[in-house]
């Protein structure tokens, strides 16, 4: 019966140790993106802005989505930019 009871919480407290490790690696992303696009590396930072989306729990703001897409602009992407602005004016995060 203890056993019954000790895997789901086993269970629970695995899974939220896995979600905040994922949440942590999001925020360093976004933070080397915003780091990349101060010091002018465009590509590099509109990259790390698009590992950044990718993550399955990522809070992803509005703000991230344009300074992605002014990333991709100065780095000559338009379209990339594009699919950055479509996710801001239709809400679909």
């Amino acid at each position: 019966m203890k056993i019954k009871a000790l895997l789901p919480s086993l269970f629970l407290c695995a899974t939220s140790f896995l979600g905040q490790v994922i949440t942590s690696k999001n925020d360093a992303l976004i933070s080397t993106a915003d780091s990349l696009f101060q010091v002018k590396d465009f590509t590099k930072s509109a990259f790390a802005f698009s590992d950044a989306f990718k993550a399955t729990a990522a809070k992803i703001t509005v703000n991230y989505r344009y300074n992605a897409a002014c990333s991709w602009t100065l780095a000559n992407s338009g379209g990339s930019a594009f699919f950055s602005l479509n996710y801001i004016s239709t809400g679909t995060n």
